[in-house]
């Protein structure tokens, strides 16, 4: 059998190939694979053996293009970067946190600045520190645990673009955030925070610095401090050029700080007159400011306007109480055990997550009203994940949030 007859075979190469292949260019090819390795071995074959070997040719050729497909396929999703696609809205919160950090680090001197940075960044020690400046370790950490008090104040200041209203403002804030008892008992803290209400919302996010940070600050400001200290943990070796990112990994540090200082100002002794007939302080008694209700132990009633402080700063104040939501419409079921709720169509929506050992048989719809019982939790970053929110939309919403509503499965109503 001459060449010319080796490509006569290309008609029935080509019905081989597609009786097993559907992809038309994968049929051309094959069949083309299949003539050039027939041309090369046809001078060892006898005549009445080139068309059989065709065939079987054809048919290897086929089996390995099918395993090559599904390895293809199989691996095909680590080409792809799982990585959400930046929100217009987050890239702008990330720049004016930065320009927060920037703001909030200016305003130590350079001395202090430095050692914040050399010690939350890089690590350096206190008593290396100490040798550096000619100091002593323990006088280093108690300026730098002053270093961190300014931090977090002027952050705050600066983040929330807040004018305060009086000079006494600063210093008292100051005081809280440094967990100095003293200086608050001297300025008389808890009696400025009775009238000063911009000092009492700040003195939620400065008494409890060790809840997460989403629940403290406005949304997209943790997604901004991962970032900055991801890029850091990659690049040890930033230097001088690379400060605003060392100084935002700084920040995320100095603002949860390792210990919490839980000591909340106390406001003068008073006669029992006086104290019952002024009003409580604004940092206590959240529940009670939530719904008249649960001033006498009954569950704060969920509506636009409570669920709307559920997704604000004010959510701390909520933390711990219990809450009752009477057919509540349910927005998006996103997970196994867990919904988007909302009071009204179109208004603001909490996150629900059901309670039960194991999974629970209770099955809801988008668009069900249901009714419940529950408390509202805090969760931080990783919260989204361990309950199988895993899109970025929803796992985004919820680590800003910092919040949810934990309802037990058998208390839920339709």
């Amino acid at each position: 059998m001459a060449p010319d007859d080796v490509v006569a075979l290309t008609p029935l190469i080509r019905r081989v190939v597609a009786a097993r292949v559907r992809d038309p260019e994968a049929v051309a090819d094959l069949t083309q694979e299949t003539i050039t390795r027939i041309v090369q071995v046809r001078g060892r074959l006898l005549d009445d053996a080139v068309t059989p070997y065709a065939i079987v040719t054809a048919r290897n050729l086929v089996v390995s293009h099918a395993r090559a497909e599904r390895r293809r396929q199989r691996h095909a999703p680590r080409l792809v970067e799982h990585r959400a696609v930046a929100n217009p809205e987050d890239e702008v919160v990330s720049s004016e946190e930065r320009a927060a950090v920037r703001a909030a680090l200016q305003t130590l001197s350079p001395r202090d600045r430095d050692a914040i940075l050399a010690h939350e960044v890089t690590g350096t020690g206190t008593a290396a520190l100490a040798d550096q400046h000619g100091s002593t370790p323990g006088a280093v950490a108690v300026r730098m645990a002053r270093s961190r008090g300014k931090l977090r104040v002027e952050y705050l200041l600066a983040i929330g673009r807040v004018e305060l209203p009086t000079a006494r403002c600063k210093p008292v804030l100051l005081a809280l955030s440094t967990g100095d008892q003293r200086r608050q008992q001297a300025l008389n803290a808890g009696a400025h925070l009775l009238t000063c209400t911009t000092c009492a919302d700040l003195s939620q996010a400065l008494l409890r610095r060790r809840i997460p940070a989403a629940s403290l600050f406005p949304p997209g400001v943790v997604s901004a401090w991962e970032f900055l200290g991801d890029l850091v943990r990659r690049h040890p070796g930033q230097s001088a050029a690379t400060v605003t990112a060392a100084a935002g990994v700084a920040v995320a540090a100095v603002l949860l700080p390792a210990q919490l200082q839980s000591a909340a100002p106390q406001p003068r002794p008073q006669s029992t007159a006086q104290s019952a007939a002024e009003p409580r302080p604004v940092n206590a008694g959240g529940c009670a400011t939530a719904s008249q209700g649960a001033a006498s132990g009954e569950p704060v009633v969920l509506n636009d306007r409570v669920l709307a402080r559920l997704r604000s700063a004010a959510a701390e104040r909520l933390a711990g109480c219990a809450v009752r939501g009477d057919r509540m419409i349910v927005r998006t079921v996103a997970a196994d055990e867990g919904f988007w709720v909302s009071a009204s169509p179109g208004g603001p929506d909490v996150w629900v997550q059901l309670t039960h050992r194991g999974e629970s048989a209770v099955r809801v719809r988008s668009g069900q009203q249901v009714s419940f019982e529950g408390v509202v939790r805090r969760h931080g970053p990783g919260f989204a994940r361990s309950i199988g929110l895993t899109g970025p939309e929803g796992a985004g919403e919820l680590r800003r949030l910092g919040h949810h509503l934990a309802v037990p499965a058998a208390g839920l109503r339709p």
